[in-house]
């Protein structure tokens, strides 16, 4: 089956959404153990899934992002 070509990743998205400052915490906790911000040009996301850290990420660090989801 191709998941990419169902409805299932948006419905994975609503049923895992955040509550209200969630991904700002984890993005924080996250930020905590780089190197300062600027240092990071590239981010490979590995095991992705929908990508929902991916891209907030990519905007926190300044950064450009690639998200990798296995199949």
């Amino acid at each position: 089956m191709d998941y990419d070509k169902t409805d299932m990743p948006a419905s994975y998205d609503v049923a895992r959404a955040f509550q209200p400052g969630v991904l700002e915490m984890w993005l924080e906790r996250i930020a905590a153990k780089l190197p300062a911000r600027g240092r990071i040009k590239d981010i490979i996301d590995v095991g992705c899934g929908t990508g929902r850290f991916t891209g907030p990420l990519a905007q926190l660090l300044g950064a450009k992002a690639i998200g990798y989801r296995s199949v």
